[in-house]
């Protein structure tokens, strides 16, 4: 095992890219999603009766396999991926590693921090 300051340099990384990926795969079509339900619900009495409702099914279905194809990435915990659940699972490893004196020295105190 890598001594726990390489580790943490590692996760710091990890989280990053964690962070990325679940902004660009959950967040950001989630926003787009509830726009597109806002339009169908100001719409629906032309949906109906153009026969969009397909459509809109199709997109449901289309944002669903998306979500839930993104929560699967995060939830494998291969070795050769980067995920949640590995993140999780290797700090939880080293959890006996983090001690006080490591935490002060990635995160020293800062006395004007709180009045």
């Amino acid at each position: 095992m890598r001594p726990i300051a390489q580790e943490f340099q590692k996760w710091r990384q990890w989280a990053e890219s964690i962070q990325k990926d679940v902004e660009n795969a959950l967040v950001h079509p989630r926003q787009v999603f509830r726009e597109f339900a806002e339009t169908i619900k100001g719409n629906e009495a032309h949906i109906e009766k153009h026969d969009g409702d397909v459509f809109c099914y199709f997109v449901r279905k289309c944002y669903v396999s998306h979500v839930a194809m993104a929560i699967r990435r995060q939830v494998k915990v291969n070795r050769d991926s980067v995920s949640l659940m590995r993140l999780l699972a290797e700090i939880h490893e080293c959890s006996q590693q983090f001690t006080y004196e490591f935490y002060l020295a990635n995160f020293p105190s800062d006395p004007d921090y709180v009045p």
